[in-house]
């Protein structure tokens, strides 16, 4: 049978945080286990500590696995694991062994079997989540403006279209999350334009935003974003009708925890806007 360390990489406690976790051995010396436990880039992490009562010396701790790399069998274990609590949900088991620094083999309750429960893992990937859906909603969504040239459109010509008050550069925001420093970073993946016509584009990256992309006329650089009406918005009935042009901005959303990853969080957000745009037909008028 093979043995493996298990390790928490990245997961430093500050002082005075309470990680999810629970204790799952008492050695006859005093010794407590505590596993630990924190989801992050849609990925299970654990680890195990022990230290002696009052704080003493740490234990290291490993956990047993076959040779193969898979969880030890329950035929391998004498007595098995312990009952499962029903009202609780398991991730994953486990089968620990602990040794002083002299190398002697802790004796713990159970002989070392448990559970991983879902309630004593920090899920870091909902509370990034959290934090970017509050920023999107909060702060850039309501900041995003869409822009067009001419202010006017006419059938045939062509028409550009950008957005302001969101450049398209990397967001990026410190966070303390359960005592862990989370570095948060949201960024555009992809931006799709619907003209109101049914046509629509979709580019990659930050094509369209920010001020640098507005037409030359108002002294950025040429949008890549540019479309030419068929047909007028407005009719008999409604000379002043409109096309409603909307802006759909996918942000993926990523941090480090710790240092350790980068995490992606998935599916990305969104941010929106839109505005009515007047497509008129130019007429020509003949003059004798």
């Amino acid at each position: 049978m093979g043995a493996a360390a298990a390790v928490l990489t990245g997961m430093s406690l500050s002082p005075g945080a309470t990680p999810a976790g629970a204790d799952v051995g008492v050695g006859s010396d005093g010794t407590r286990v505590r596993v630990t436990g924190y989801r992050a880039g849609g990925d299970l992490h654990y680890g195990f500590s022990a230290t002696a009562d009052g704080g003493g010396v740490a234990m290291v701790c490993r956990e047993l696995l076959e040779s193969t790399g898979g969880m030890a069998d329950s035929d391998i274990v004498t007595g098995g694991w312990p009952p499962l609590d029903p009202q609780r949900r398991a991730l994953r088991r486990y089968w620990l062994e602990c040794r002083r620094p002299d190398g002697s083999v802790v004796a713990l309750a159970d002989g070392g079997l448990g559970y991983l429960y879902a309630d004593e893992v920090v899920d870091f990937d909902a509370e990034v989540r959290t934090l970017a859906e509050r920023y999107v909603a909060e702060e850039l969504g309501p900041s995003i403006d869409l822009r067009t040239s001419p202010p006017v459109g006419l059938v045939g010509i062509e028409q550009w279209f950008w957005v302001e008050g969101y450049d398209g550069a990397p967001v990026v925001s410190l966070h303390d999350v359960v005592g862990h420093r989370v570095e948060l970073t949201l960024e555009p993946a992809t931006v799709a334009w619907s003209f109101g016509d049914g046509s629509s584009s979709g580019l990659e990256g930050a094509a369209g935003l920010g001020r640098d992309a507005t037409d030359g006329r108002s002294g950025g650089g040429e949008s890549p974003v540019a479309h030419r009406y068929r047909d007028r918005s407005t009719s008999a009935g409604a000379p002043d009708g409109d096309y409603e042009v909307a802006v759909t901005i996918e942000l993926s959303v990523r941090y480090t925890l710790d240092g350790a990853g980068p995490f992606d969080v998935e599916p990305p957000l969104s941010a929106a806007a839109a505005a009515p745009l007047v497509v008129r037909e130019a007429q020509a008028v003949l003059h004798r």
